[in-house]
């Protein structure tokens, strides 16, 4: 499993809330890998990347948190990281 979580969320605690399932993950001896990416300067806006808004100061506080910049950093990376962990988890 892969948590993707943005360390300035104005939705909910979304690094608090993936550390409680991984808590309950490690628990029950979850027998796969699992990993919380945590972006400290992000918002709940980690998307698709490479999808700006319409704000030209990418500086800007997003709406859901973070700043753009931050969050459009947060989105390129979690895509390389998620299509890395599909790439391992498919074990071709």
């Amino acid at each position: 499993m892969l948590f993707v979580t943005g360390g300035e969320d104005a939705i909910w605690p979304a690094p608090a809330l993936a550390g409680v399932a991984i808590d309950r993950l490690e628990a029950h001896d979850h027998p796969w890998s699992y990993e919380n990416r945590i972006y400290p300067d992000a918002g709940h806006a980690i998307r698709i990347p490479y999808r700006f808004d319409e704000s030209d100061d990418r500086t800007a506080e997003h709406r859901l948190g973070g700043t753009l910049e931050a969050n459009a950093l947060a989105s390129a990376d979690a895509w390389l990281r998620t299509l890395e962990y599909l790439d391992a988890g498919l074990d071709r």
